[in-house]
C-alpha cells in the first residue's frame, strides 16, 4: 500500500474495556481508580464507543518469577541496556526533529521549548489542548527508512510530565511499537494474528498532583478477548512506573515478536534503569508477514473523552534500535 493510500486520521477514541477487564487485566492498582472515579466511568466509555462507531471516517500474566525481580542483579532479571550506537536518535532539538519521522500526521500541538530538558538544552513540548483528543502522531517506517521490517527493536526516551498536568479516567496513549498495516491492532480492530498488532505505550490517572499517572502498555495481541487493546499495568501496585510531576524519567521499551503461531513473544519495560514490566507469553502473529512496521509516536487523550485542561508532556533524546532483523 502507498504512503498515500495509509490512513491519517487514527480516530481510535480506544472507548477500551469494561470495567471487569480493567479489573482482570489492571488488578488491585485499577480497583483503587474505581473506587474514585465510580461505575459512572462504564457508562461514559460504552457511550463513546457509540459515538467512534458512528462517527468513523486476559488477565495480565504475572511474568514467572516476578516475585524475586526486585535489583539487576537479580540472577536472571532482565537488565536496561541502552546500546551505545542507536539506528535512529532524535534529539529535539530544532524544527528538524519531524525530518526524522518517515510520516508526521499531527504536529500543530508540539513545540521546542529551549531550556526544557534535565540538562538545559531544548526539548520536545506535546500539549494535549482542553477539548481535544489529539497531541501529536508521527511514525518511523523501519521498510522505508532501513529497507526490512524488524522482529525486535528496543527503544528509549526521557519523558516529563508538567506540573498541573491533568487526565480524566479513560487515561491515554502515549509512543509505542506496532504494525498496524492499516488494517488491525488500533481503534477497536482486534488482533488476530494475521493482520496486524500494536503496543503503545499508556497513562491512566492516580489522583495525586504530584505524581499524575501511571504507565502501562496498551496492547493489541492476537489472544486479546475484546474488542479494544488489553491494559497491562508496568509494577502493578507499586511505585516505579508512577512519573512525578516535573521530574525527568527514562523510559526504555523492548519488543520482540513471537515465533509465528507461539506464545513466546516479549515485552519488556524500564523507567530509570528499574525493571517495571515483563511478558514473555505474548503471541502477537501467526504469520512471517507481520514484523514490527513502524515506531507509532503518540500521544492521545482517550477514550471517548477529551482532555480536561491545557495538559503537556515533554520528550527528549528519543533512540530506536533494531535488535533483529
Amino acid at each position: 500500500m502507498s504512503r498515500d493510500t495509509r490512513r491519517t486520521d487514527d480516530t481510535i477514541h480506544d472507548a477500551e474495556l469494561s470495567r471487569r477487564s480493567y479489573l482482570a487485566v489492571g488488578g488491585g492498582a485499577l480497583a483503587a481508580f474505581f473506587e474514585v472515579f465510580g461505575d459512572d466511568w462504564v457508562g461514559r466509555v460504552e457511550a463513546a464507543e457509540d459515538e467512534e462507531d458512528a462517527a468513523e471516517n486476559t488477565t495480565d500474566v504475572e511474568p514467572e518469577g516476578a516475585e524475586n525481580e526486585t535489583t539487576e542483579e537479580d540472577e536472571g532479571e532482565p537488565v536496561s541496556e541502552e546500546p551505545a550506537d542507536a539506528d535512529l536518535v532524535v534529539p529535539f532539538d530544532g524544527s528538524g526533529y519531524a525530518d526524522s519521522f518517515t510520516e508526521t500526521y499531527r504536529t500543530d500541538s508540539n513545540a521546542i521549548v529551549d531550556d526544557g530538558d534535565a540538562s538545559g538544552g531544548s526539548a520536545l513540548r506535546v500539549t494535549l489542548q482542553q477539548g481535544s483528543h489529539y497531541g501529536t502522531d508521527m511514525r518511523y517506517r523501519f521498510a522505508d527508512e532501513q529497507g526490512s521490517e524488524p522482529t525486535a527493536i528496543r527503544v528509549s526516551y526521557d519523558v516529563l510530565v508538567e506540573e498541573g498536568f491533568e487526565a480524566t479516567g479513560d487515561g491515554g496513549k502515549l509512543p509505542g511499537p506496532a504494525g498496524t498495516y492499516d488494517s488491525a491492532g488500533w481503534g477497536g480492530r482486534p488482533a488476530t494474528g494475521s493482520d496486524g498488532w500494536s503496543a503503545r505505550m499508556s497513562f491512566y490517572p492516580t489522583g495525586d498532583a504530584s505524581a499524575p499517572i501511571d504507565l502501562s502498555y496498551y496492547t493489541y495481541h492476537a489472544d486479546m478477548s475484546g474488542q479494544y487493546g488489553d491494559w497491562m499495568a508496568w509494577d502493578e501496585g507499586g511505585s516505579t512506573a508512577r512519573l512525578q510531576a516535573g521530574t525527568w524519567h527514562r523510559i526504555e521499551q523492548y519488543v520482540e515478536l513471537n515465533t509465528p503461531g507461539q506464545n513466546d513473544g516479549v515485552l519488556r519495560g524500564w523507567v530509570d534503569g528499574d525493571l517495571a514490566f515483563e511478558r514473555t507469553d505474548l503471541r502477537f502473529r501467526d504469520t512471517e508477514d507481520i514484523a514490527v512496521e513502524d515506531y507509532w509516536f503518540n500521544v492521545y487523550h482517550g477514550g471517548g473523552e477529551t482532555a480536561p485542561s491545557d495538559s503537556s508532556i515533554r520528550f527528549d533524546d528519543l533512540r530506536i534500535t533494531v535488535e533483529s532483523e
